[in-house]
């Protein structure tokens, strides 16, 4: 067999290649032209935030539903850490107080495009108290992770924090309130199995925890 490559015919269409099987006959060697053609349009996908504000040195969580064999995606951050990524949903970290876009350009053979998100993050400066000192980035904690379904939330501070739960594609999925409690149960048998996050979230503080769920 004659192995073909994979090369542009038009805007649209991408010979992604195949083989040329050989039949010999007594007039000689025949060709059989076996060619596979995909169709492609420039790439779309929707994209979100799991937060609109957070204050110094907290993550948001960018989610993307792109999905692709022979496509790719960069997000762009400017003012966040990393500035770059090329992770479906990456985590971001703002240092400095202000206001930040962010855009994800997508790459498919059909061609590129990129996409601005509509509205951009507010970082503000966390306020730091002495007898209420601010939630660090490792005070709560879930367990078991990954789990079943059924884990233990321990928030060890006396402050009230939102909780949310959202999927990989960031729609949020389950929502309440720790009112200062040292640790909660969330049983959520109804979540599909795969990865999840966690944000919790009061006025001077934020978490994002990535849980899974077999």
């Amino acid at each position: 067999m004659r192995p073909y490559t994979s090369s542009r015919i038009d805007s649209t269409h991408v010979l992604i290649g195949g083989f040329m099987p050989e039949l010999y006959t007594y007039n000689g060697i025949v060709y059989q032209n076996s060619v596979a053609i995909l169709e492609y349009e420039p790439p779309t996908a929707n994209f979100s935030r799991n937060l609109d504000s957070i204050c110094e040195f907290k993550y948001a969580i960018y989610f993307s539903d792109y999905f692709d064999l022979l496509g790719k995606l960069i997000w762009n951050f400017p003012g966040g850490t990393p500035a770059f990524s090329v992770k479906q949903n990456p985590y971001v970290q703002y240092t400095t107080a202000g206001t930040y876009g962010a855009s994800c350009t997508l790459t498919n053979p059909a061609g590129t495009t990129t996409y601005f998100l509509p509205d951009s993050i507010t970082v503000y400066p966390c306020i730091i108290g002495i007898d209420d000192p601010i939630v660090k980035a490792t005070t709560i904690s879930i367990y078991p992770n990954p789990n079943n379904g059924t884990f233990n939330l321990s928030n060890p501070y006396l402050k009230s924090f939102d909780i949310s739960i959202y999927d990989v594609l960031g729609k949020a999925i389950y929502k309440t309130t720790v009112q200062g409690s040292s640790s909660i149960s969330i049983d959520e048998n109804n979540m599909e199995p795969g990865i999840y996050f966690i944000a919790c979230q009061n006025p001077d503080a934020s978490q994002v925890i990535k849980m899974i769920k077999q």
